[in-house]
């Protein structure tokens, strides 16, 4: 999907040796707020808590000042 002043985002699948990913590129708010899961470090996926939403989005607002 192409970049949309009304979405703030744009997203494009790709097909990575025979799986699909989903690259979305945007305001951080935006796509933030189109999360559920984090893929850490270590190569876990985790579900996003109150707890670490809250830190992303801190950490946004401290980077957009």
């Amino acid at each position: 999907m192409p970049f949309s002043s009304s979405r703030k985002r744009m997203s494009h699948l790709l097909n990575v040796n025979g799986k699909k990913r989903l690259v979305v590129k945007g305001a951080s708010e935006m796509v933030l707020s189109c999360c559920n899961k984090f893929h850490e470090k270590t190569g876990n996926i985790v579900q996003i808590d109150n707890g670490l939403m809250s830190q992303v989005e801190n950490a946004i607002e401290s980077m957009a000042r």
